[in-house]
């Protein structure tokens, strides 16, 4: 919830790499993965963007899946049997293993 004082946390962790972090930010920790999503302001419209980090705090993985929205996005990723499982460009699913 942007109102929040984690959201505040969140979103100076995400700003390091892209700016212009708007709305509801995904976030999950799991095992030593840090896995966010969220939405970026591109002149009128959005972009919904998927950050995983290390442990430590390294950007590992930064995806753009899906560009060009009138709205905001949420609900973009989900952890099914050890895998980090997410949709990009409303089409392609996306599996990847987390070890």
């Amino acid at each position: 919830v942007p109102e929040s004082a984690h959201y505040e946390v969140l979103a100076q962790f995400v700003n390091r790499y892209r700016q212009g972090l708007v709305g509801p930010i995904d976030y999950l920790e799991y095992q030593d993965w840090i896995i966010i999503s969220g939405n970026f302001q591109v002149g009128n419209t959005y972009s919904l963007y998927l950050f995983v980090y290390d442990s430590e705090g390294t950007l590992v993985e930064e995806l753009e899946l899906e560009n060009d929205l009138s709205g905001q996005a949420v609900g973009t990723f989900f952890i099914l049997d050890q895998a980090l499982i997410f949709v990009e460009k409303k089409h392609m699913i996306h599996v990847r293993k987390l070890s």
